[in-house]
């Protein structure tokens, strides 16, 4: 490619104009030659990002994960719901489950309505993925207990969750004789770095509480919530093996068995039916 032309400022830089018009004139040369050899390039349907620290690193070229990746991300998501969707729900859930791997990739959303009405209005209750934040399990149940109170369901139907034992011994045995799992320098990164999180932590502790709800009219014409108590055939409730949030893991094979005439069947509205507008949200003091 031929130089672009452009005069540099006294500080050995171009001006943010200068700069666009400069990839701008760049791109328009790349797209000319592209044209004339015949070249035809098609598109995918997710931009790729990389990041202007690191770009060479693993994380960045060959690794699907990485320590910075994350947090560039979540910082990414920010900068455009603050931008372009001021007022929108930050989601960070699961993605795209590719062969070969031992799970899902996880993925940061943002939701926002149209008519501009908030869902989200103060973003200092989402964690920062930059900063630890050191929480328990004691403050978990805290968190299980207060959200109970306010969906107005006894706490009591909170429950707490935990690593399958048998699961993590079985992880253990596998490993060389020589292999300490509790140790930091563990290679193969997913499986075992995944069993010394849960050797560290204990398989004694709670790894999560879980509160059952479901939205239900009540006879005075309010929407509210319920919840039930779950049973289970082992002592306690023990989350399905892996390393995905424990919401993803509950062990819902093992609840007691439903004749399907008493499941709560719950079907949602056709999304081509016509619906008025939004209600307008309720701010709580």
């Amino acid at each position: 490619m031929e130089g672009l032309g452009k005069d540099w400022n006294k500080n050995g830089r171009l001006d943010a104009d200068e700069q666009w018009e400069s990839i701008r004139k760049l791109g328009r040369q790349v797209d000319g030659e592209l044209q004339s050899l015949d070249v035809r390039l098609t598109m995918g349907g997710e931009p790729t990002f990389v990041s202007i620290d690191d770009m060479d690193g693993a994380e960045w070229s060959t690794e699907a994960i990485g320590p910075t990746k994350r947090i560039r991300a979540a910082d990414l998501a920010e900068r455009l719901r603050t931008r372009f969707a001021p007022g929108g729900l930050p989601h960070f859930g699961q993605g795209k489950w590719y062969p070969g791997e031992p799970l899902p990739r996880w993925a940061f959303s943002v939701y926002w309505r149209a008519d501009g009405e908030p869902l989200w209005r103060d973003a200092s209750l989402v964690a920062d993925e930059a900063r630890p934040h050191g929480s328990d399990a004691a403050e978990a149940e805290r968190y299980a207990e207060t959200l109970a109170g306010l969906l107005e369901i006894d706490p009591g139907f909170v429950v707490p969750a935990y690593e399958d034992p048998l699961a993590v011994l079985q992880h253990e045995s596998a490993l060389p004789d020589n292999l300490d799992p509790a140790s930091v320098d563990l290679d193969d990164a997913q499986e075992r770095a995944q069993l010394a999180r849960i050797l560290s932590r204990g398989v004694t502790q709670p790894a999560a509480f879980v509160l059952p709800v479901q939205a239900w009219n009540a006879r005075d014409g309010r929407r509210r919530w319920r919840s039930e108590k779950w049973s289970v055939r082992r002592d306690r409730l023990y989350l399905a093996p892996g390393d995905s949030p424990a919401g993803y893991r509950l062990p819902l094979d093992a609840l007691p068995d439903l004749l399907s005439i008493e499941y709560p069947h719950v079907f949602g509205a056709d999304p081509t039916w016509p619906r008025g507008p939004l209600a307008v949200p309720t701010v709580r003091s």
